[in-house]
């Protein structure tokens, strides 16, 4: 894995043959982002894997070889401030849906389900 290596080319981590890259069901694993610039750029890939182009993660790989990534999810740690949570909600979900799980918890607190 190149974060683990810090890119380095020599371990036997990194050696892969890019027939035999597996297909993985999806996320934004070093292995399933490999397996986006194998398939949808191998002349790309290729030169990754002869060590003739170096980058830091698969990310940085797979975004300049034009890969198009899967939408990360937004997320909200419950550490972040009550403020911070409701300004990331109503950017995320807009503001009728904010209303709505206002309403959603309301009636939860007040005995309804």
């Amino acid at each position: 894995k190149m974060q683990q290596n810090r890119g380095d080319r020599g371990s036997g981590e990194f050696q892969v043959d890019s027939s035999k890259v597996e297909k993985t069901k999806g996320g934004n694993s070093d292995e399933y982002i490999m397996s986006l610039v194998a398939r949808d750029n191998p002349e790309f890939f290729a030169r990754i894997a002869s060590r003739e182009l170096e980058f830091a993660t698969w990310t940085a790989a797979a975004r300049a070889a034009g890969v198009t990534l899967p939408a990360r999810r937004p997320t909200v740690s419950l550490s972040d401030n009550v403020d911070r949570v409701a300004d990331r909600m109503k950017a995320y979900y807009g503001t009728d849906q904010v209303k709505r799980i206002i309403e959603r918890l309301s009636a939860q607190e007040n005995g309804a389900a």
